[in-house]
C-alpha cells in the first residue's frame, strides 16, 4: 500500500469511530461529530492511500482488505491520543477543558442542567459536550469521561458510583377526567398507559405494596415516548398515566401537576449512577462535577422530602 504523504492523526481517529461504530450515522451519534467531518476525513484518507476503504453495503459500511490493515495502526493512534489527552488534562490543577458527558433521557432530565449549570458558574474555563442517548453508552470505547445512567452497568472496569436510590410509581393529571380516587388496578390500567419506551425505563408495569400485594399493568400503551419529558406532558395536559421515579416528581406533585394513583403500590428499587473509567478520577473537570452532581443530589433530597411532609 502505497502512502502519497503524511497521514493526519486526526483523519486516523475519525477513520476508527467510523470503523468501530459500523457507519458515519451511527459515529455521529456515538461521538457528536458532524457526519461532514466524518466523511471528509474518510475521503482524505482514501485518496492518500489511493484506494477505498470500505465498500458500501445494504447494512452499512464494510472495511477493505486495505481498512482492515489501516484500522490496527488508527486504534493505536486513536488510544495514544486518548491517553496524551488524559495526561494533559490530569495535569491542570483548575477545572478546565472539555468534559464529555452522555445521559439516559431520565438522568440528564433530571441531573445534567442544574449540575452543568452550576460547573459552568464555578469552572468557566470547562467546555462540558452533551450527549443524551437510551442506548447505554460505553465510557471507555466511545471516550466518554462520564455516564449517567438508570441502573448498574454490567462493565467491571468501570467505577460506578450510586448518585441516589428511588422507586417508580404510578401518577396522573388531577385533571384528568377519568380519573377518581380510589381507584384499584384495571381502572388505573383504562386510563391509558404513557410508556416512556428507553432501555432503562419498565415497558410492562409490576408494583407491590407493604403487604407483598402485587399488580402488574401491561395493556397496549397509548403512547410510546422517549422522552420522560414529553411523556410527563401528556399526562399533566389531562390524559393517560405515567410510571415515574418517585424522586422526581414531589415538585410537580405540589404544584399540582402530578397525581399519583395507588400510593401504596411501587416498582422495584433503582438507583442511578455515575460511571466512568476509574483514570478519568483524576481530572479535575470530572472531579468537580462529580463533586456539584452529589451536593445537588443531596439538596434535592432534602427539599423532596420537605416538600413531601408538606
Amino acid at each position: 500500500m502505497h502512502i502519497s504523504s503524511y497521514l493526519s492523526l486526526d483523519d486516523l481517529r475519525l477513520f476508527y469511530m467510523v470503523s468501530t461504530s459500523g457507519g458515519i450515522s451511527a459515529a455521529c451519534k456515538n461521538y457528536g461529530y458532524s457526519k461532514a467531518r466524518f466523511s471528509r476525513a474518510i475521503v482524505r484518507l482514501e485518496d492518500q492511500c489511493g484506494t477505498v476503504l470500505f465498500n458500501r453495503t445494504h447494512s452499512g459500511l464494510e472495511l477493505t482488505p486495505t481498512g482492515k490493515t489501516l484500522l490496527d495502526n488508527a486504534r493505536l493512534i486513536s488510544e495514544l491520543g486518548s491517553e496524551i489527552e488524559q495526561d494533559l488534562r490530569a495535569a491542570k490543577k483548575e477545572p478546565a477543558g472539555p468534559i464529555r458527558i452522555a445521559a439516559s433521557a431520565t438522568s440528564a432530565r433530571f441531573f445534567v442542567g442544574p449540575v452543568i449549570a452550576r460547573l459552568r458558574d464555578l469552572y468557566p474555563k470547562i467546555q462540558p459536550h452533551i450527549s443524551v442517548t437510551s442506548l447505554g453508552p460505553n465510557p471507555q470505547s466511545e471516550n466518554l469521561d462520564v455516564v449517567l445512567r438508570l441502573g448498574m452497568p454490567n462493565d467491571p472496569n468501570l467505577v460506578a458510583k450510586k448518585i441516589t436510590t428511588t422507586r417508580f410509581k404510578l401518577f396522573t393529571s388531577p385533571v384528568n377526567k377519568h380519573f377518581q380516587a380510589p381507584m384499584n388496578g384495571e381502572q388505573v390500567d383504562a386510563l391509558g398507559r404513557i410508556v416512556i419506551n428507553v432501555q432503562s425505563s419498565p415497558q410492562i408495569w409490576h408494583l407491590t405494596n407493604a403487604e407483598g400485594k402485587s399488580i402488574t399493568l401491561d395493556s397496549k400503551p397509548i403512547a410510546l415516548v422517549e422522552d420522560p419529558v414529553v411523556a410527563t406532558s401528556i399526562v399533566q395536559a389531562g390524559n393517560g398515566v405515567v410510571f415515574l421515579p418517585d424522586f422526581f416528581t414531589a415538585p410537580q406533585i405540589s404544584h399540582g401537576m402530578l397525581q399519583p394513583i395507588l400510593e401504596d403500590y411501587s416498582g422495584e428499587e433503582i438507583s442511578f449512577y455515575a460511571c466512568y473509567p476509574p483514570q478519568r478520577s483524576t481530572v479535575p473537570a470530572v472531579r468537580a462535577f462529580l463533586d456539584i452532581l452529589k451536593e445537588y443530589t443531596e439538596s434535592i433530597v432534602v427539599k423532596s422530602k420537605r416538600e413531601v411532609s408538606s
